[in-house]
């Protein structure tokens, strides 16, 4: 953990002494889902403060008035189902609601703070923060309204805090707001964030936003039957129109967005369905087992045949959760295809080959059932693991859900990602703008269970004290270069105790129109986050 720690501070020294650029070192961090903030404040340590309201494509074009660009067609492979960031089942829930709804902040490609709801960004310097971490001001926008002509204020803040943090509400995002001991308002349009420690997630309450007026009685159990979470009102550059969950989703202009002369587009349809490489042709063209029998199974899959055959040049096989390039990878984690090894672990783990090819053990078959959301891609990777695996001697029946079921948030659905009813299943994780939110989902208390409405984003139900520990220390943490260390730990106990067998680090792929102009996609935030910026080029 030292050496971590020490190879760290020594890349950021390097960038600071103009050795290394800025850039390779984000892209460097971002394999270990070291982003955003994290990755901001370690290069502040020595550096100069963040610039604010900066956005890292600047614009070439300017407009002169709001709308005129007509209709702006989006494609997801996995449509949305829901248009509530705070029960978001995926990144696809999280993008169309951002249509929508609006955060205090957002995040460039080059890590940088850009208001949005808040008028400026919190800093030590403009007296917005504390040195000790204790507390955070922000300044609200004045002037905003919501879709329907009521004012934005701090009420709307504060009750976004509550709405969250609230037990019974079941919010996928709580974990964003449990360290906040209280929200004061110390105006219409100032509030300040009191933390129960001193944390370095200075921004936390950066979430999207709700309004009070219209939630208010939808709140804790409720909270679900909120017609809001259909038909939202926001702030946003577009106001919805239509949504057909699991299929698509209407906006329209908002003819008071507080971004003057903006967005360009009059319409934006987010559309879903089919599978990623077909949704990319569109747009361009128009259990429960024993350590030894986990270590088997990860030996089993063939990783570089996943990635090559598969992912191409969007993705690489891995051996960690939180990836890295070499200097940065813990030399106690490796990846390795041996199936001799894999059948030498379940030989000692007890399972027996028995007449028919199929282990046995105490008169029990060894069979699994592998699940995934239903596309090819994840689809071709369950055959590749459930042919090797059965080489070895175990059967696999493989199960495919809808993915607008396996990612649903309804506490009701057996066949969500969160019930896990399968002895193995396999998704993949979108990138956070730090890690402190991503690794949440291995700690302890996150499991989910009935009496969280399988809200829990503990989905393997794995508890370690020492991981918990880390964690906790990693919350409080204001030495960002050693707090990055913590992370590096919390992987190695992942990858240790084979919690999750890594398979591949996966690229974000987006596919563009040509004409399309004006994007600064962030690996931070939603795709959609500076949408009000898009025009397009004749």
């Amino acid at each position: 953990m030292r050496l971590e720690e020490y190879e760290l501070r020594e890349w950021v020294r390097r960038v600071t002494h103009g050795e290394a650029s800025r850039r390779d070192f984000i892209r460097t961090m971002l394999g270990f889902w070291l982003s955003g903030p994290l990755i901001a404040e370690m290069l502040r340590t020595q550096t100069s403060a963040m610039a604010q309201g900066r956005r890292a494509v600047q614009p070439t074009f300017t407009p002169t008035r709001r709308g005129g660009g007509g209709k702006l067609r989006l494609l997801y492979w996995n449509a949305p189902t829901i248009l509530n960031a705070h029960f978001a089942g995926g990144a696809r829930d999280v993008a169309a609601s951002r249509v929508v709804y609006e955060p205090l902040f957002s995040i460039d490609p080059e890590g940088e703070f850009i208001p949005i709801l808040a008028e400026e960004i919190p800093s030590v310097e403009n007296g917005g923060r504390s040195r000790d971490g204790t507390w955070t001001i922000w300044r609200l926008k004045q002037g905003v309204v919501w879709h329907d002509g009521k004012p934005f204020t701090a009420d709307d803040v504060i009750f976004t805090w509550e709405y969250a943090i609230d037990p019974a509400t079941a919010a996928t995002s709580r974990g964003q707001y449990e360290n906040i001991r209280r929200i004061e308002k110390l105006d219409e349009h100032t509030i300040k964030v009191v933390f129960t420690d001193p944390t370095p997630r200075w921004y936390l309450s950066g979430g999207q936003i709700l309004p009070r007026h219209l939630f208010a009685e939808y709140k804790g159990e409720n909270a679900r039957n909120a017609p809001y979470n259909l038909k939202p009102v926001g702030t946003g550059p577009y106001k919805i129109v239509d949504f057909k969950p699991g299929d698509v989703a209407l906006y329209e202009i908002n003819p008071h967005y507080h971004m003057p002369n903006r967005p360009f587009f009059d319409t934006v349809e987010l559309k879903g369905g089919g599978d990623a490489t077909s949704a990319a042709r569109a747009v361009i063209q128009t259990g429960e087992f024993d350590h030894r029998v986990r270590q088997a199974l990860a030996a089993a899959v063939d990783r570089r045949t996943i990635a090559e055959q598969l992912y191409g040049a969007a993705g690489q096989p891995t051996s960690n959760y939180l990836n890295a390039p070499q200097r940065f990878q813990s030399p106690n984690t490796r990846w390795e295809f041996n199936l001799e090894k894999a059948a030498q672990l379940l030989e000692e783990a007890g399972w027996r080959r028995g007449s028919d090819g199929i282990r046995h053990k105490d008169g029990r078959r060894m069979q699994v059932v592998f699940q995934t959301a239903a596309n090819p891609v994840r689809q071709k990777t369950q055959a590749i693991v459930k042919k090797a695996l059965e080489r070895i001697g175990i059967e696999v029946e493989l199960k495919v859900v809808p993915s607008n079921v396996f990612f649903a948030s309804d506490p009701g659905n057996p066949d969500t990602n969160s019930h896990f009813y399968a002895d193995m299943q396999m998704f993949a994780n979108s990138l956070g703008f730090d890690p402190q939110g991503p690794m949440r989902q291995f700690v302890s208390w996150e499991s989910a269970q009935k009496a969280n409405h399988w809200a829990g984003r503990n989905f393997v139900r794995w508890a370690n004290a020492e991981y918990d520990r880390l964690w906790k220390q990693a919350e409080t943490e204001l030495d960002p270069v050693r707090r990055a260390a913590l992370f590096i730990r919390m992987n190695d106990l992942l990858i240790e105790d084979v919690v999750v067998i890594p398979v591949v680090w996966r690229q974000e792929v987006s596919a563009v129109s040509h004409t399309l102009r004006g994007l600064a996609l962030s690996p931070w935030g939603s795709i959609l986050d500076d949408l009000a910026y898009w025009y397009r080029e004749a």
